[in-house]
């Protein structure tokens, strides 16, 4: 199989190494509310990265902890900067682009429950200068309510009450 050679052609082809990782890791619990509109807000989420070179890509992952009050659906999308990326595209006027997103389709989660929405992206920004790498969420137009990040909507202070982290991580991918 050429996936097992043994010669480190692979190695010697240039690239892909990593040349720095930031991480930041969330901790502390929030809220946002959602009223009726397609706006998104920042999660609290975010980091700060500066490329070695033009030509580097940056791996980002994600992983947010979030929990809602209401039956509505969450979106959440990755920003560089001030432009989205990692988008789905919308379908129609009215249809939200996002990179995750979710609906509790029982209308009453269980209240001590969190949902890990997990996302990752290579990124091409083609740029030296330090770039921030943040998550925006929204409920979206058709649903108002409260949404909860790092943990659940009745935080009771009980061993069934979870509180769990948020992580954003960037890989930077020499070429």
């Amino acid at each position: 199989s050429t996936f097992l050679r043994g010669d480190n052609a692979w190695a010697s082809a240039g690239g892909g190494k990593v040349g720095q990782v930031v991480t930041a890791h969330f901790t502390t619990a929030a809220s946002f509310s959602s009223s009726s509109t397609n706006t998104f807000v920042d999660l609290g989420i975010t980091l700060a990265i500066t490329p070695t070179a033009t030509s580097s890509k940056i791996f980002i992952m994600s992983t947010t902890h979030i929990a809602e009050n209401t039956s509505g659906t969450m979106h959440i999308r990755l920003l560089r900067d001030s432009s989205v990326i990692n988008l789905g595209t919308s379908l129609g006027g009215s249809q939200l682009g996002s990179m995750t997103g979710w609906r509790d389709e029982t209308g009453t989660m269980y209240s001590h429950a969190l949902v890990n929405k997990t996302n990752h992206y290579l990124d091409s920004p083609s740029s030296t200068s330090e770039l921030t790498y943040k998550l925006q969420g929204t409920l979206g137009a058709s649903y108002s309510g409260t949404y909860y990040i790092g943990r659940s909507t009745d935080d009771t202070d009980a061993d069934f009450g979870p509180r769990w982290p948020s992580n954003l991580t960037a890989w930077e991918i020499l070429a």
